[in-house]
């Protein structure tokens, strides 16, 4: 996983990349619902960033 954040202007952005070993991996692991759980956990970290700020 890589993870760059960018600042301008006052605003974060935030970017994660991950590499996988082949196409077959990646679809197996978004089957079993890793883009639902990564986006919980996004969402989570967005309330959490929102609390003190």
């Amino acid at each position: 996983m890589t993870t760059v954040l960018v600042e301008q202007g006052g605003t974060t952005t935030f970017t994660s990349t991950l590499l996988f070993p082949s196409q077959e991996v990646r679809d197996m692991l978004i089957k079993a619902g890793m883009t639902s759980g990564a986006a919980e956990a996004y969402d989570k970290l967005a309330e959490y960033l929102a609390s003190v700020a």
